[in-house]
């Protein structure tokens, strides 16, 4: 379904139409209830079978093992990186990070009020490139990674051998628009807000044997035991948010399951890439490596802050909106929701632009 205005803002994101199409229909009146998701109880049978279908469908989606846990919380992927290290470290005094962006940063400044973390790559004032020489402590708790750095355009496009170390990754850029082997990780976890859901809402993927671990001080609602308890609905849950991310997983698995989301994220990026490549120039990308390249965030420039500027001016005017780089520039972030219309009337955009300004 086409669209008069495309975002490409990196979170919250854009939805796909035909979710927010349904949600609009049932927003008064849920499958004949006489009431709308944002004014049930969380606690009554309708809600808990949205939650239930959600849960099972992710697990659907993303061939999730048996022996691993879904869990809904509040909070984001901020909250997770305090809640990690409160549910992993047990008796353990350190964990490493690897930190290439600022997502990764953020987890890291984090990990210290509760041990201190080993970074596996020295920390860096902008990050352009993923280090290939890593400092690994094979006595820490855990391997911690974000996979995909928005601001930055970088993300690691393999699971980090590391041994048998529980790996944690923060997938909130990628999940749902890649297979993962989740077997090879103790934890994954997402704010929903970029791929398959609005804000307010952080999915976490663990494995069972990691639950229940946690340090005596960890709150209740940073627990991974008291949530999974309690089917994701320890407190008031943001009902609605879990009733959009359940749509737009059910939506992934009727057009075609993560592998054909994932087939079509990286034709999104091929198309801008490519024409950032064959620019002689006009655009230049901020990560040179394409080995490195995230395929939902794509970060450039022009030669001039003038073009950056004139460039996000005109594209508004086309329907392009939210091309702004976190540290200038500028930044297109393509998530599932977004149409490959979308990204082809951005390239075609591109092409003109260049043309007109080029010297």
């Amino acid at each position: 379904m086409d669209r008069d205005v495309y975002t490409f803002a990196s979170g919250p994101a854009i939805i796909f139409k035909e979710v927010l199409e349904k949600a609009k229909s049932e927003l008064l009146d849920w499958q004949g209830l006489g009431i709308g998701v944002m004014e049930m109880s969380h606690r009554s049978p309708e809600f808990t079978a949205i939650n239930q279908k959600a849960n099972d469908d992710l697990r659907k989606l993303m061939e999730v093992p048996d022996n691993y846990k879904i869990l809904f919380m509040q909070g984001g992927s901020t909250l997770q990186a305090a809640a990690v290290p409160m549910n992993l470290l047990q008796e353990k005094t350190t964990a490493n990070y690897l930190v290439f962006g600022k997502n990764g940063r953020l987890g890291y400044l984090e990990a210290q009020k509760y041990c201190i973390p080993n970074l596996v790559t020295p920390l860096e004032e902008s990050y352009y490139e993923i280090r290939d020489n890593w400092n690994v402590d094979k006595d820490a708790a855990y391997f911690m990674y974000t996979d995909s750095e928005k601001a930055e355009g970088l993300e690691l496009n393999q699971t980090p051998n590391v041994g048998d170390q529980i790996i944690v990754s923060d997938m909130t850029s990628s999940l749902t628009s890649k297979y993962v082997d989740i077997s090879k990780f103790g934890c994954i976890y997402a704010s929903v807000q970029h791929n398959f859901g609005p804000a307010g809402l952080c999915t976490i993927i663990v494995r069972d044997d990691l639950i229940g671990k946690q340090r005596a001080y960890t709150p209740s609602m940073f627990s991974w035991k008291t949530t999974l308890d309690h089917h994701s609905i320890f407190n008031t849950t943001p009902c609605f948010a879990v009733y959009i991310t359940g749509l737009c997983i059910d939506y992934m698995i009727q057009n075609g399951g993560v592998h054909v989301f994932e087939e079509l994220a990286n034709k999104r990026a091929k198309l801008i890439y490519d024409v950032i490549d064959s620019s002689h120039g006009f655009y230049v990308p901020r990560i040179k490596r394409k080995d490195q390249r995230s395929r939902t965030n794509i970060v450039f420039s022009c030669l001039t802050q003038k073009l950056d500027d004139l460039f996000q001016e005109q594209a508004k005017n086309e329907g392009l909106i939210e091309l702004a780089g976190q540290y200038g520039g500028l930044k297109a972030s393509m998530y599932n929701g977004m149409p490959m219309e979308g990204s082809q009337k951005l390239k075609d955009f591109m092409l003109t632009f260049q043309q007109k300004y080029q010297e």
